[in-house]
This record gives structure tokens, C-alpha cells and sequence, in this order.
């Protein structure tokens, strides 16, 4: 299962019609988001939002229901998109992330957003089970926080044999 949130690349037409452009209806379009209000085509696509923390807790916490929905219909691995100008990748260019809070500047701010999207969709409301890799504050200094489980021991997609 793929997911993304289309962030400022929303209320755009089909790709078969005329691909990234707004909806020639003006009436139909939707509020869209990104991580700065720099819109998709300058002059010609809608200017995004820039999300506040009560968006992003909220958009996160979508990510999180659809990972379950996933789960719950099968999905034995689910792909997080953050490519294509779609809103997680607004946050990883400079070009398009020019915030100046905790999840702008530096690559380690930018990368902040898709990677709490990204553990909180896999770990979603399973926390106490979680084995992911990501590491987990011990309080002692230079210690190791990854699991040490090799790969077959660790749940994680296999892939289908061809």
C-alpha cells in the first residue's frame, strides 16, 4: 500500500488531463498544505498553507489510521511517499521548506516531519509492541538503542517468492 498526502500538489486535475494544474473550477478546489506557502506553479497554482502544529499532529495522526486500515485489509507493507511535491517531500527541499521553526533549515530539521510521520505510522497506537529500528532514549550516554535482533527474528515484509 502506498501513502502520501498530496500537499500542495492537491485540487489539481487528473493526470490524464492536464497534470499538476488547478481544477478549472475554482469553486471545487480545497484548502491545501505544505511546509512553506510557496505554491506548485507560481502565478498559476494556489498558494498552500503552511502547517501549523495542530495540522501536522492531525495529518500525522491520518498517516497512523491508514497504516491500521492497511493492516486491517492485508497490506503486508506499506510505502510512505515522500517524493514528487507531494507534503512530506515539501519538508526535505530547501526550495520548498524555508520555515524557520524546528522543521526548517538544517537537513536534520527538514527530515523532522516525514520521520515522526514515518515512526508514528509504523508504530501507530502498537507502541509497547513496536520493533522498528528506530532507536529509543536509554538515559545512558553512547549506549546503543537499535534492536539487536537480526532480520529473521525482526517483523518486517519478506518479499514473495517469484
Amino acid at each position: 500500500m502506498q501513502l502520501c498526502h498530496a500537499g500542495r500538489k492537491g485540487a489539481t486535475q487528473l493526470g490524464w488531463e492536464n497534470t499538476d494544474r488547478p481544477l478549472e473550477d475554482e469553486a471545487k478546489n480545497w484548502p491545501i498544505y505544505s511546509a512553506s506557502p510557496i505554491p506548485y506553479f507560481e502565478g498559476v497554482s494556489q498558494v498552500p498553507a503552511e502547517l501549523d502544529r495542530v495540522t501536522m499532529d492531525r495529518i500525522r495522526e491520518d498517516f497512523v489510521q491508514a497504516t491500521e486500515r492497511a493492516e486491517r485489509a492485508g497490506f503486508d507493507m506499506v510505502e510512505l511517499r515522500c517524493a514528487h511535491g507531494y507534503l512530506l517531500a515539501s519538508f526535505l527541499s530547501p526550495l520548498t521548506n524555508t520555515r524557520h521553526d524546528e522543521y526548517g533549515g538544517a537537513i536534520e530539521n527538514r527530515l523532522r516531519c516525514p520521520l515522526e510521520v514515518r515512526g508514528d505510522a509504523r508504530c501507530g497506537r502498537r507502541k509497547s509492541r513496536c520493533r522498528c529500528a528506530f532507536p529509543r532514549p536509554t538515559g545512558k550516554r553512547g549506549e546503543s538503542t537499535r534492536p539487536t535482533a537480526s532480520r529473521s527474528q525482526r517483523s518486517l515484509p519478506r518479499r514473495a517468492a517469484t
